[in-house]
């Protein structure tokens, strides 16, 4: 399969109540959802959303890796099978690229 469509598209969306940490309140969760679309129509979403203190890179961080990334993405030829495991976390190992599934609607809960 190929790739022909990479996009990265930042969220923020405030929490329902504060999350504590030992450095400080959490309202809102930011992160990055990565979208691959292949010639076939298969679309596949990621989401990485580092939680700051906990994650080695922060969200500027993982977005800058990201965005050098999409370019090497798109047209990409591939087999599911090849797909070696990134040292991205979730954001590019969570995209499906097997079987594509039924379409539905994309719903947004936390």
């Amino acid at each position: 399969m190929k790739i022909v469509e990479a996009t990265l598209t930042p969220y923020a969306l405030p929490l329902r109540r504060p999350l504590a940490t030992a450095a400080g309140l959490i309202n809102r969760r930011e992160g990055l959802v990565l979208r691959l679309v292949t010639e076939d129509g298969v679309e596949g979403l990621g989401e990485c959303a580092p939680l700051p203190g906990f994650s080695v890179l922060d969200l500027p961080g993982h977005r800058l890796a990201l965005e050098r990334l999409l370019p090497q993405l798109r047209g990409l030829e591939l087999h599911p099978d090849d797909v070696p495991a990134f040292n991205l976390p979730p954001a590019a190992e969570c995209a499906p690229l097997r079987r594509p599934s039924p379409p539905r609607p994309m719903v947004w809960r936390w």
